[in-house]
């Protein structure tokens, strides 16, 4: 970034002075010193747009590694707590009332081989098959409703 501010700034007190130098010119000489100074705003800029060589980094130079068990074991969960909220919301069921469990999970694709919903409670009244169609139309993977008597 020292690499653009720097000539940006040099630039644009180069400017300011020959602007106060021309404070009296006519319109011409102001609109080249106008030109100048975009010139010398924008060249710092072309030259590290030039310079990238079209990848994003993160600050620390990478990202997460994920094919780390750990890293996945919290993907998963976070796939399993989403169709969660998103089956309570959708169906206005209560919290605590379905449970989702994930089997076969490929974090690459983001889905299961094979999904299981639990109902308890008042939410085991709900229509389970019109839940798994709706489930296994979002092509999350195989989906499986079960009523949980407790």
């Amino acid at each position: 970034m020292a690499e653009y501010l720097l000539p940006v700034f040099g630039a644009g007190a180069v400017c300011a002075v020959c602007g106060f130098a021309a404070y009296k010119r006519t319109g011409a000489e102001r609109l080249a010193l106008s030109v100048l100074l975009l010139y010398a705003v924008a060249l710092p800029l072309i030259t590290l747009v030039q310079g990238w060589d079209g990848t994003l980094r993160l600050p620390d130079g990478g990202g997460a590694d994920t094919s780390d068990p750990e890293y996945i074991k919290v993907a998963e969960a976070a796939f399993e707590r989403g169709i969660e909220e998103h089956i309570r919301e959708k169906y206005s069921l209560s919290e605590g009332s379905v449970t989702v469990h994930c089997y076969g999970f490929d974090f690459s694709a983001m889905r299961a081989e094979r999904i299981t919903v639990l109902l308890s409670g008042k939410a085991a009244l709900s229509d389970y098959k019109a839940m798994e169609r709706y489930l296994e139309s979002l092509s999350l993977g195989k989906c499986e409703v079960e009523i949980e008597i407790r």
